[in-house]
């Protein structure tokens, strides 16, 4: 049997097969389709309210209204600034509903019965994927207009999220588990997704060896499915040489409307060319000692990729502009002409790390604190661009882009209250299963200080109206048991 299956866009007749599907991809823009987002689930309680938390030296405001009682929010700063989302959607095939029946053949014996989320109320609604739940992932994800977007258990790469957001100006990449649990119970392999909005980005579009068939052979990334799923590409930013006519603000709802182009306006890019290197990835779940040795050799192998793929991004833009030097900050003249140029890399490394970034119990944290030690950061970091800014690092003298890394959100040094007193605790994940509740931080958005600013940062639910909840996450007011963090960054 294979070790995995995607899924596929539906074949036939998309209207007779899928009348919710077939009406999103009418939209013309994220406005469209964040309506009829709302419009299909508007039988059942909003999604969690979402505030925004501003940085004391930001450059520029992010304003939220309210539409159809769910918040929207556009970046209103668009000079050298983009908006990045992180957000594990749990997949189908993890939490569906056991009477469902899968859509392929499985050895074992076993159902997939609502991922053990026991006491969930209404699971029958709240983990229909088809009918209720990727709406709600969908508007979670449209409502905050991100034009970064990393994904982790994504089993409807094909049919869903690829289609819908390539038709509002968004190129995707997508990596599968090489064995995804999904077909353990019969389901569709999950795996790392990557999406960038082609009216601020490019993907460096140079000519690489590399890839996994995921539909950008000819353009630079690159995916691994071991030792954990993971995708890099090196974006180029663009967004200071698009066109005023490229995206339009809407007055009356204050959303950012996209066309429906699918590639990018050739526009020239000027200098300094300020890169993106975005990796994605999803380490080993469970909390123990043993897996925490899983996760860390699995970060040792994605960082030292990372090494590779920057130093063959540096190799290609010098031979594609016939400049010798691309690191950072660095400005050189060849052939004794006035030609120079400078390539700026700045770095997101977006993911679920399924480990805090403190003690836990009985469990050791190794993966955070080895990538912070890496960079040459410190342990703990307030999410400001203070913290360890322009630090040198620790290895070996390094000047790569990601000698100084530090978390968008805070980081605790142990394991955080959250009650009544302590309601602007940060998580990522508060859920209820079998073995008891549980909240983490175990979701994250590492950036590079020393070329990108915290402009705003996305906070969690509110406590009170999340605590009300008996299951808290997912439930009939939230689509996973992941939080969906969103920041917006400004380029030094």
């Amino acid at each position: 049997m294979s070790t995995i299956k995607n899924c596929q866009f539906p074949i036939g007749n998309l209207k007779e097969i899928d009348i919710h599907l077939y009406n999103i991809l009418q939209c013309n823009n994220i406005t469209e389709m964040l309506l009829k987002c709302i419009e299909i689930t508007k039988q059942y309680p909003p999604l969690y309210t979402r505030k925004w938390e501003k940085e004391e030296d930001m450059k520029c405001e992010s304003t939220t209204n309210t539409t159809a009682n769910n918040n929207t929010t556009t970046n209103n700063c668009r000079n050298k600034s983009f908006r990045a989302l992180q957000f594990n959607i749990l997949a189908e095939g993890l939490s569906a509903d056991p009477k469902n029946q899968p859509p392929h053949d499985h050895e074992s014996n076993e159902v997939s019965s609502f991922g053990d989320f026991i006491t969930v109320n209404n699971p029958t609604v709240v983990f229909d994927y088809k009918n209720f739940r990727r709406w709600r992932l969908l508007e979670e994800i449209l409502r905050f207009q991100p034009d970064v977007i990393t994904l982790q258990e994504c089993d409807h790469y094909y049919d869903f999220f690829e289609p819908i957001l390539n038709k509002i100006g968004f190129n995707g990449v997508f990596q599968p588990k090489s064995k995804s649990p999904c077909l353990y119970f019969g389901y569709y392999s999950d795996g790392v997704a990557i999406f960038y909005n082609t009216k601020l980005f490019h993907i460096n579009p140079m000519k690489s060896e590399s890839g996994t068939g995921t539909g950008l052979e000819s353009q630079f990334y690159q995916s691994f499915p071991k030792p954990s799923p993971h995708i890099m590409v090196d974006l180029i930013y663009i967004g200071t040489t698009t066109s005023s006519n490229d995206s339009e603000i809407n007055e009356s709802t204050n959303t950012t409307e996209h066309t429906t182009e699918q590639h990018p306006i050739q526009h020239p890019i000027q200098h300094p060319i300020q890169h993106v290197l975005l990796c994605t990835t999803h380490l080993k779940a469970k909390s123990s000692n043993e897996f925490e040795l899983i996760r860390l050799a699995q970060i040792q192998a994605i960082m030292q990729n990372m090494d590779e793929y920057y130093v063959k991004c540096a190799d290609m833009c010098s031979d594609d502009s016939n400049i010798s030097v691309v690191d950072t900050d660095v400005i050189t003249d060849t052939n004794t002409t006035a030609t120079t140029a400078m390539h700026k890399y700045s770095v997101l490394f977006m993911g679920d790390f399924n480990t805090d970034s403190y003690d836990y119990k009985d469990t050791k944290a190794l993966v955070v604190p080895y990538i912070l030690s890496t960079s040459g950061s410190s342990g703990t970091n307030n999410g400001s661009t203070g913290t360890n800014n322009g630090s040198s690092g620790t290895n070996n003298g390094s000047t790569k882009p990601w000698d100084t890394l530090v978390n968008a959100y805070p980081l605790y040094e142990s394991h955080p209250a959250l009650d009544h007193d302590h309601q602007d605790t940060y998580y990522t994940t508060w859920k209820v299963r079998p073995r008891g509740e549980v909240t983490h931080i175990i979701d994250y958005i590492l950036y590079n200080p020393q070329y990108l600013i915290v402009l705003n940062r996305l906070k969690t639910p509110n406590y009170n109206e999340i605590s009300s909840s008996n299951s808290h996450c997912p439930d009939i007011s939230y689509p996973s048991d992941h939080i969906a963090q969103c920041v917006d960054f400004q380029f030094v």
